[in-house]
């Protein structure tokens, strides 16, 4: 909640330049929320539950699928004969595919 709402302040219309975990106006409410988690956590109130980390042969499925594209829309590029840099250890210039 408290990201969300320094997102929304930060974002236009408003385009405050303020951090609410940051800046030292906000230093007494995040060390009373920083002191609830530990209390959270000490009462056995966390439930956090986090994934294990994706394989890297399900990594590169990904990257190759194009899902995880965020240059272009699907198609855009063979419509108007663009390229990018593939984000992998290599580099290598590739064109979108459908």
């Amino acid at each position: 909640m408290r990201a969300s709402l320094n997102r929304h302040l930060r974002s236009p219309p408003h385009n405050r330049v303020i951090n609410l975990m940051q800046d030292k106006e906000f230093t007494r409410s995040n060390k009373v929320f920083t002191g609830m988690i530990v209390k959270l956590k000490r009462d056995g109130l966390d439930k956090t539950k986090h994934h294990g980390a994706i394989s890297d042969s399900d990594l590169n499925k990904l990257r190759e699928s194009n899902v995880l594209n965020t240059i272009s829309p699907k198609g855009y590029s063979e419509r108007f004969g663009l390229t990018y840099l593939w984000a992998s250890h290599d580099a290598d210039k590739k064109t979108f595919k459908n």
